[in-house]
This record gives C-alpha cells, sequence and structure tokens, in this order.
C-alpha cells in the first residue's frame, strides 16, 4: 500500500481548504470588529460567527470519511484514537502543571490542538500497513 489515501483526494482539499479559507476570512473579519460591539447580542453574533464555517470543515471531514474505503476508514480511525489519547494524556500533565505556574491554554485551541495530534499520528499508523 504505497499510494495515498483515498481522503487526500482533490475533492478533499477543495472542501477542506474552501471551509477553512471562508472561517479564516470569517475569523479575521469578527476579531477587527468585536471589539468596538457594545456588549450584548451583536456583539456575541460577532464573536461565535466563526463557528458557521466550521460546520464546513466537519462536512468536508465527514465526506472524506464517508468517499472512503474500509482500510482507510480503519487507517483514519486508529489515527484519531491515538491522537485522542495522546492528547487526553497532554491535558492531563497540562492540569497538573497548572498547580506548578504553567499558564491555562484557552478552550478555542483544544478542538484543534485534537484535530493537529489526528494528523500527525496519521503517518504514524500509516507506516503500519505498509
Amino acid at each position: 500500500m504505497n499510494k495515498i489515501p483515498q481522503f487526500t483526494t482533490r475533492r478533499y482539499f477543495f472542501e477542506l481548504f474552501g471551509a477553512f479559507a471562508i472561517y479564516t476570512t470569517v475569523l479575521f473579519l469578527t476579531i477587527t470588529r468585536v471589539g468596538d460591539a457594545e456588549p450584548g447580542p451583536v456583539k456575541m453574533a460577532l464573536a461565535l460567527a466563526p463557528v458557521i464555517p466550521l460546520i464546513l470543515v466537519y462536512i468536508a471531514i465527514m465526506h472524506a470519511f464517508k468517499r472512503s474505503d474500509e482500510m482507510h476508514k480503519r487507517i483514519i480511525k486508529e489515527a484519531f484514537a491515538m491522537g485522542a489519547i495522546i492528547f487526553g494524556w497532554l491535558l492531563i500533565i497540562l492540569g497538573f502543571a497548572e498547580n506548578g505556574g504553567v499558564p491555562k491554554i484557552p478552550m478555542v485551541f483544544l478542538a484543534p490542538l485534537l484535530l493537529g495530534f489526528w494528523g500527525l499520528c496519521t503517518p504514524i499508523v500509516l507506516r503500519r500497513y505498509k
């Protein structure tokens, strides 16, 4: 199995990076405007606006998963499980380290970190199936 997994097709990259481009644009626009808004519903709507494009990211990932064959689904699941376990251990370590003075990680970074660990674990799992 030396070929690139099916879930890394051109369509997947188009969907995923398109969604991230929309997310980045909305995020930039809201960050530049949320500070000027008066507290209330408008400020809350601006603060939550980047969540909407993240739905497109979720859809792109799920489309890729559904289009994958059984072997690639297994690789995706194992890589996610491995990344989640590493991420969980990291959170436990950071939780104890906070008692020693390490600053807290903002909640907004947790999901991207989890997905990052998933991405980092994918080549490790792929090597086992070569």
